[in-house]
């Protein structure tokens, strides 16, 4: 579809290794070190009080969101005990991303998988549930009040 020839390069070695997928990074991290330190500070707060901390990251794309994110699970990684981490993101666009990352969180904690059935995904539910009133336990009836 092009009126005339047009410029390709053909790879002939990768510019980085797998690693990098798993948060190898070939630049510093610069200008972000008073964020780090408020999620570090609130990460510690949750382990050595009973309280939750809920941290919303946002911003435009680009601005190091994820690389933020990467350089906490450094710290945790570096920890002398084990920690679960769990992690969800939301796209900017598409139907229920409020909660797209919750499901996120939530599914990777039970281990369900996009083919899992319904009857897969109450019972790994279940599993994982430690609601003590049982009347909340009951999956069905979220499917009764959507």
């Amino acid at each position: 579809g092009k009126s005339g020839p047009i410029r390709a390069w053909r790879a002939i070695a990768p510019a980085a290794g797998p690693g990098a997928a798993f948060g190898v990074e070939a630049t510093p991290f610069v200008g972000r070190r008073s964020e780090l330190e408020t999620l570090v500070r609130l990460f510690e707060r949750s382990r050595s009080t009973p309280s939750v901390e809920f941290v919303t990251i946002v911003g435009e794309a680009g601005i190091g969101k994820s690389r933020l994110v990467r350089e906490l699970a450094r710290h945790v990684d570096a920890l002398p005990e084990r920690v679960t981490w769990r992690q969800g993101r939301c796209l900017a666009y598409g139907e229920g991303v409020g909660f797209a990352a919750l499901g996120q969180i939530v599914r990777a904690h039970a281990g369900i998988v996009d083919t899992d059935d319904r009857a897969t995904r109450a019972s790994k539910l279940d599993a994982v549930l430690t609601e003590p009133d049982v009347a909340m336990a009951a999956w069905d009836q979220f499917d009764r009040i959507r």
